[in-house]
C-alpha cells in the first residue's frame, strides 16, 4: 500500500457476534478517521483475531472498499488492561501501546503520534485528537483536492438556479461567521441577494429573514447556528460541517460534508476548506467558471507559505509587545480581518480587532500610535493607509496583490486571483501570523485559557 491520502477512511472491522459495540467516542487522524469500539476481548481484540487486525481503506466517493495491503498487525497483548479494562476509551493511549498500529496511523495519514493531543468535547460526552495549528496549517494544501471534488459533488445535486433566483442568508459563528463576509460581499456585487448572521442577531421568533439558509459550522454543534436553521422551513436548510453525525446536519435538508478532516483546536485545515467550499458555491450562483484557478490552490498556497514567513516573522517581531493589532480589510478581505483578530485572541492570547476598511476610517484609526500595530490586507485604499500610519512609526503589515515597496511597511505580495480565491491565501498570513507572534511572545497558541460552558449542542447524532 502507498503513503497516498486518498485512503480517506480507515476502519477496523470486526466479525459478527464478538460482542464489539460503539461507545459514543470517534478518534481523528489525518484525511482518515477510526471509529473507537469497545474491544471484544481483555487484550484488546487479541483473542478474537488471533492478535491480527485487518484495516480496510474505504473511498467514501465511490462507495468502494478495498483491503489495504500489508495493513495487518499483529498486535502486542496490552497486559495492564487484560484484567481491569476492557474498555477501549483512549485512543490516544490505545495507538501508543502498539507499536505496529503506531506506525501504520504515520505511513497511512503522514501524522506523528507523538504530536496528538486528546482534547474532550465541551460537554465531556465525546474525545477527539487534534493536531497542532502548525501542522494543521501546513496540511492545508494537501486537504484541498477533496475538498473541491466533494465541494463539486454537493454542487451538482443543488438547484443552482432557485438558489439564484431567491435570497441566502448564511449562518456561522466565530471563525465560521468570518469568512462568509467574503461570500456575501461577492454575490451582493454581482446583483444577488446574501445576507450573514452570526444568531445572536435572530432570537426566538424571527420570522424568516431569506428563501433559503445555509449553516456553517465545523463541528456542526453551534447552537446558534442550529437554532437559525430551525426557524426556516425544513425544505430550505442546508448546512456546510466537518464533522457529519452533528445536529447541524441532522436539521439539514442538503449538507455538503468536509470529510471529517483532521484539524486543530483552532480549525487551520477545516476552516480554509469551508471558505474553498464558499467560493465554488458563490462561482456556481455567479455563473462562473474559476474551477481552474481553485485547482491550483494548493501550489499557491505552498508557494506563499515559503515567500510571506520572512515578513510575517519581522512584523511579529515588532509587533509581538504591542497594546493592540488592529486588522483592516477592504472588500472580501474583510473576511481574513476577522479571522486575523479572532487567531490572535484564541491563539497567542493577544489583544486584538478586526474590521472593514471603511468603517475603520470613521474614528477607529484615531488611537494610532499608542502601543498599536496594524495589518491592512486589500488594495489601493489599504496603500493609502499604509502610507498614513507609517508617519506614526507603528509596526504595519500589508497584505496585498499589488506591486508595491513602502519604508516602515512589511508587505506580503499576494498574486493576482479572483477575490475568495485570493482570500484562501490571505487566510493563510492570518495563521502564518498567528504562529509567529506565539512564538515572540512564548506563548502555546494550542492551549485555551476560558472554559467554554454552553457553545457546543452536547450529544453525538447518528
Amino acid at each position: 500500500m502507498g503513503h497516498s491520502l486518498s485512503f480517506t477512511r480507515l476502519t477496523a472491522r470486526c466479525a459478527p457476534g464478538d460482542g464489539v459495540a460503539r461507545n459514543g467516542r470517534r478518534a481523528i487522524i489525518g484525511n482518515t478517521y477510526l471509529p473507537c469500539h469497545s474491544a471484544a476481548a481483555s487484550d484488546y481484540f487479541g483473542q478474537c483475531y488471533g492478535n491480527k487486525v485487518k484495516f480496510y481503506a474505504r473511498d467514501d466517493a465511490s462507495r468502494s472498499s478495498y483491503h489495504a495491503e500489508n495493513c495487518q498487525h499483529r498486535l502486542k497483548r496490552h497486559e495492564e488492561n487484560a484484567t481491569k479494562n476492557h474498555q477501549f476509551t483512549d485512543f490516544y493511549r490505545f495507538i501508543t501501546s502498539f507499536p505496529a498500529l503506531h506506525k501504520l496511523c504515520e505511513v497511512v495519514c503522514d501524522i506523528k503520534v507523538s504530536s496528538l493531543t486528546l482534547q474532550g468535547n465541551d460537554d465531556m460526552t465525546g474525545t477527539e485528537i487534534l493536531i497542532p495549528f502548525a501542522q494543521g496549517v501546513a496540511r492545508q494544501a494537501a486537504a484541498l483536492e477533496s475538498t473541491c471534488e466533494r465541494a463539486q459533488a454537493w454542487l451538482d445535486t443543488l438547484d443552482i438556479t432557485a438558489l439564484r433566483g431567491g435570497t441566502l442568508l448564511f449562518a456561522g459563528i466565530g471563525a465560521s461567521y468570518a469568512v462568509l463576509a467574503a461570500p456575501v460581499h461577492e454575490l451582493r456585487a454581482a446583483g444577488l441577494r446574501a445576507l450573514r448572521s452570526n444568531g445572536d442577531d435572530m432570537p426566538d421568533g424571527t420570522p424568516p429573514l431569506a428563501d433559503w439558509y445555509l449553516g456553517v459550522s465545523q463541528s456542526g454543534r453551534s447552537p446558534e447556528v442550529v437554532r437559525v436553521l430551525e426557524q426556516q422551513r425544513p425544505g430550505r436548510r442546508l448546512a456546510l460541517v466537518n464533522q457529519a453525525d452533528s445536529p447541524l446536519a441532522a436539521v439539514s435538508a442538503d449538507t455538503l460534508w468536509l470529510g471529517t478532516l483532521i484539524d486543530s483546536g483552532m480549525s487551520s485545515v477545516a476552516l480554509l476548506a469551508t471558505s474553498v467550499c464558499l467560493g465554488l458555491l458563490t462561482d456556481a450562483l455567479i455563473g462562473r467558471d474559476c474551477n481552474a484557478g481553485w485547482r491550483q490552490l494548493p501550489a499557491q498556497l505552498d508557494a506563499v507559505r515559503h515567500t510571506a514567513r520572512a515578513a510575517v516573522d519581522r512584523f511579529a517581531q515588532q509587533a509581538g509587545h504591542t497594546g493592540c493589532i488592529d486588522f483592516v480589510g477592504g472588500g472580501t478581505s474583510l473576511s481574513a480581518a476577522e479571522q486575523g483578530a479572532l487567531l490572535l485572541r484564541e491563539g497567542p492570547k493577544m489583544a486584538a480587532m478586526g474590521m472593514g476598511t471603511r468603517h475603520y476610517l470613521h474614528g477607529m484609526t484615531d488611537a494610532v500610535g499608542h502601543g498599536t500595530a496594524h495589518v491592512l490586507i486589500g488594495g489601493e485604499r489599504e496603500i493609502l493607509l499604509a502610507k498614513q500610519l507609517v508617519l506614526f512609526g507603528v509596526p504595519i503589515l500589508l497584505v496585498t496583490d499589488q506591486a508595491v515597496s513602502l519604508p516602515g511597511t512589511e508587505t506580503v505580495q499576494l498574486p493576482v486571483l479572483p477575490p475568495l480565491q485570493r482570500l484562501a491565501l490571505e487566510i493563510l498570513v492570518m495563521d502564518l501570523l498567528a504562529i509567529a507572534l506565539g512564538r515572540v511572545v512564548d506563548r502555546d497558541i494550542d492551549a485555551g485559557v476560558v472554559a467554554r460552558l454552553d457553545t457546543k449542542i452536547s450529544g453525538v447524532v447518528s
